[in-house]
């Protein structure tokens, strides 16, 4: 298998079936990996981007452990904002529409941008909204392949 190759099959898995939160729970591999995170066209809209729901993903990451770990453990796990790039950054954009309170990670040090989650109620209030509006497309190498 070829560079190209790789690069081919992970596009297409990428751009392939999309898991909602239920489903991803489910099948998402413990294995590291590529995921995508997509939008419908109401996250799109809340998100204040101008796109259609299926034009590409919202967030394209690494799991360099674990798929399940990372994209359904961590990135829709209430209480979780604080370790994840991408609620962090949901939470930016979303934060007057869903009331979001951000608070600081760590009390010690309130001043970092990077350094925040948000109160009980918009660690509950962002899950629901990404388990409601995104979908999850993952890619896992194929065994033998650098």
């Amino acid at each position: 298998m070829t560079d190209q190759d790789v690069i081919a099959a992970a596009l297409r898995a990428l751009c392939g079936p999309r898991l909602h939160y239920e489903a991803a729970v489910e099948s998402v591999p413990h294995e590291p990996g590529l995921y995508a995170l997509n939008g419908d066209a109401h996250a799109w809209s809340d998100l204040g981007l101008h796109s259609a729901a299926d034009s590409g993903p919202l967030y394209v990451g690494t799991a360099e452990n674990s798929l399940d770990g990372r994209d359904v453990r961590t990135h829709f796990a209430a209480g979780k904002t604080g370790s994840s790039t991408v609620r962090r950054s949901l939470a930016s954009l979303l934060s007057d529409q869903l009331s979001l309170v951000p608070v600081p990670r760590d009390l010690d040090k309130p001043d970092g941008s990077a350094d925040f989650a948000l109160d009980e109620a918009g660690e509950v209030g962002l899950s629901d909204w990404m388990s409601k509006r995104l979908a999850l497309s993952t890619w896992t190498r194929p065994r033998g392949v650098c």
